[in-house]
């Protein structure tokens, strides 16, 4: 996907309304959008009746599934950091460039982190092995530009989980948010 479109006015649009929403305080967590506050995603769709995901992804060409981490690492994080959280995401992403790679990296990321990676919480032998075989098959889709959405979501969704119950949601979304970031600017290369 060519992010905004490829146009720095877009993009510049869509930083200047985050701004605008920072500014008046607007952004809250748990509150999807009551006409005047609301999460990231939110803020940005401003209408409560379809997918405002697949909304965003269709005015800004940002991929919708990182549009869901995005909300959800919203949702994640400290009220102080969820109000800094729509601008560092969005300014992260660069005009024109290509995120197709992202969720696939940050799902390798979720599994195999030595720190507090999914695999660091498992004991069981044969879950490793399951673990990394996954974690594999995320990286050749990788190498190959294929996207392993599916094992993706896997990948998140047992990150999530395992971290809910080692260190708590701010911890978790915080890492969660540094570690979108930097796949971010690091595909931006």
């Amino acid at each position: 996907m060519n992010a905004y479109y490829g146009s720095e006015e877009l993009r510049n649009e869509i930083l200047f309304e985050i701004s605008e929403h920072q500014r008046l305080d607007n952004y809250t967590q748990r509150l999807y959008w009551n006409g005047k506050k609301g999460c990231l995603i939110g803020c940005l769709a401003k209408e409560n009746d379809d997918d405002q995901h697949k909304y965003l992804e269709d005015v800004y060409n940002i991929p919708k599934e990182i549009l869901y981490l995005a909300d959800s690492i919203f949702e994640g994080i400290t009220v102080e950091q969820s109000k800094k959280w729509p601008m560092q995401f969005c300014s992260a992403i660069k005009t024109g460039q290509d995120l197709s790679r992202v969720r696939s990296k940050f799902a390798h990321w979720t599994l195999m982190h030595k720190g507090f990676g999914v695999i660091t919480l498992v004991d069981d032998a044969d879950l490793k092995v399951n673990i990394e075989t996954i974690a594999t098959s995320i990286l050749l889709g990788i190498e190959n530009n294929l996207e392993a959405l599916e094992v993706a979501e896997v990948a998140e969704v047992a990150w999530v989980t395992m971290a809910l119950r080692t260190e708590g949601i701010n911890v978790a979304a915080e890492k969660q948010a540094d570690k979108l970031i930097e796949i971010i600017k690091e595909e931006a290369l």
